[in-house]
């Protein structure tokens, strides 16, 4: 698994592209890849799956990057003040979308091979399949998805020598 996310020892890797590779590996072991497979094997009705794609330009650790909480910025409508106005049109129709999920209807179409998921970003709100997904690595997803366990583990190894070197 860490040979696909090109996580080993390179001493010519410079620290900051290092620290990029693990935190899309932490990010896709953590959350891209579990939900995924939520979505991917719901059989409770119609699943409704979004990426958010948009990057923080907020200051701090996570600048630049499509971290699980800039959706939140987007869908409670807090920020649209600072976004830029491509940024604010997106977060604006997430806020429409949210609205129609909460009263039931459909905010667009459900979860299927063809309509793999709702993408707000990098530049507009549309829906994808996988194919067009040039963000998502869903190959590995599948493949590791078999091997949930893999997952915990390099992602627990890597994150208490991250946190406690």
């Amino acid at each position: 698994m860490a040979r696909e996310y090109e996580l080993g020892a390179d001493i010519n890797n410079a620290q900051g592209e290092a620290m990029e590779k693990l935190a899309r590996f932490c990010g896709d072991a953590e959350f891209a890849q579990p939900l995924y497979e939520v979505v991917k094997n719901w059989q409770n009705g119609d699943a409704f799956y979004y990426r958010m794609r948009f990057k923080s330009s907020f200051g701090g650790p996570f600048s630049g990057s499509a971290h699980h909480a800039v959706d939140l910025l987007f869908m409670f409508q807090t920020y649209n003040h600072v976004l830029t106005a491509s940024q604010a049109a997106a977060a604006e129709e997430m806020g429409c979308h949210l609205i129609s999920f909460i009263r039931g209807l459909d905010p667009w179409k459900p979860y299927s091979e063809e309509n793999n998921a709702m993408c707000y970003g990098p530049d507009t709100v549309n829906m994808i399949a996988k194919g067009e997904d040039g963000v998502g690595r869903y190959g590995l997803w599948d493949r590791f998805g078999r091997e949930q366990d893999a997952w915990t583990r390099v992602s627990r190894h890597v994150r208490k020598e991250v946190i406690y070197v």
